[in-house]
């Protein structure tokens, strides 16, 4: 597979710490795309599955790379941005943060591209046993 780059994939276990970071980030693109005579921000469309234990997030992102792209994930949050063309004149900014549907474990998250295709496969995080009971009457 040589066209396929495996994606860095920050991770912070504190929900509320990554949280913090996105929050931050949304308001400074917000700000900036307030000032601009144009929208220098590309918000690709994720789709995203459960399959099994895991859900999967799938996005075109044609002519990014890897080096292009950071992914950063919490339990409830995966934030992806980068740049495109950096540095150069109409370089646009991607910036494209999706919610969990259910918690999932940060250090169980993988993401790669391949031919313009993002993929990222994250582990729903393991539930706490539950015990099922029925009282018993008096």
């Amino acid at each position: 597979m040589k066209n396929t780059s495996t994606v860095e994939v920050k991770n912070s276990g504190a929900a509320g710490t990554m949280t913090a970071m996105i929050s931050e980030a949304m308001r400074r693109e917000f700000g900036e795309w307030m000032s601009a005579n144009e929208d220098p921000v590309w918000r690709p469309v994720i789709e995203l599955t459960k399959f099994n234990n895991a859900y999967m997030a799938k996005a075109l992102l044609p002519g990014v790379s890897a080096e292009d792209i950071e992914v950063m994930v919490s339990p409830d949050f995966m934030l992806v941005k980068g740049e495109i063309n950096s540095g150069q004149p109409g370089a646009r900014k991607i910036f494209r943060p999706v919610k969990f549907p259910q918690p999932i474990d940060p250090k169980r998250v993988r993401a790669e591209i391949h031919n313009g295709v993002f993929s990222m496969r994250a582990e729903i995080a393991a539930a706490s046993k539950v015990v099922d009971f029925m009282p018993k009457a008096a």
